[in-house]
């Protein structure tokens, strides 16, 4: 993928009640002036996920942020209040340029606990004899895979088997269970599994998976550990 995308989760106190919030950062937004940015998804509010709108993102006050990744708490950022009439329109929270983010998507937050990833997700080698188990043998070739402790696997498969693993084409990607049955899919020329996580800590594991063109916006889906979507948006 050309740019970052990191997400992160923090809590905020506002004038109703304490926020859970998940959201991504560009490392590139493509204004020369303007570094890496911060930018709200999803909000809890009691135990409900939704959108964050633009017009609430001047209620965010907090600055300081913690990376995590893979179960772990790895390092601290900052981030600056919004400034211009861009920022506030984008909902973009610039942090410090000088910040090196080791990779290029991961969860952050303030709450240490949020880093665990109950259902442990973990990249995967797929046999072509697993490949005909989902009955997707010959729909192309596997670029991605996970798989969590109890089976479940995410799948990206390029549609065009004859394409170089980095050349731009559409993929199908989906979550099949650990009985092998398709719980989820979609056709995108775009698609992560950004991360996994226990953003609500309620001890399940929470998915968030980015799917969209080349060129052209994106959605953000927040999906449950039964694969249901509890949130989603579109950029």
């Amino acid at each position: 993928m050309k740019y970052l995308a990191v997400f992160f989760i923090f809590a905020i106190n506002c004038t109703v009640s304490a926020q859970t919030l998940i959201g991504v950062l560009h490392k590139d937004v493509g204004i020369p002036e303007l570094h890496s940015v911060i930018e709200p998804l999803f909000q809890l509010n009691q135990k409900k996920w939704s959108p964050i709108q633009k017009n609430e993102c001047e209620k965010i006050t907090i600055n300081e942020w913690q990376i995590l990744f893979d179960g772990k708490a790895l390092a601290k950022m900052k981030t600056m209040p919004l400034k211009t009439e861009f920022q506030k329109a984008h909902c973009y929270f610039e942090i410090s340029p000088s910040l090196k983010i080791p990779k290029n998507e991961m969860i952050v937050g303030t709450i240490p606990n949020n880093a665990a990833d109950p259902s442990q997700w973990k990249p995967m080698k797929v046999s072509n004899g697993e490949l005909s188990l989902l009955g997707i043998s010959k729909l192309g070739k596997v670029l991605k895979a996970y798989r969590n402790k109890q089976g479940d696997r995410f799948l990206v498969l390029h549609m065009n088997s004859k394409l170089k693993d980095d050349e731009i084409g559409s993929t199908l990607s989906g979550i099949w269970n650990s009985k092998n049955k398709k719980v989820w899919s979609t056709e995108a020329t775009i698609v992560e599994l950004v991360d996994a996580g226990d953003y609500d800590s309620d001890g399940q594991s929470e998915l968030v998976i980015l799917q969209g063109e080349f060129g052209g916006g994106v959605t953000y889906s927040l999906f449950s550990s039964k694969y249901e979507i509890l949130a989603e948006t579109s950029h």
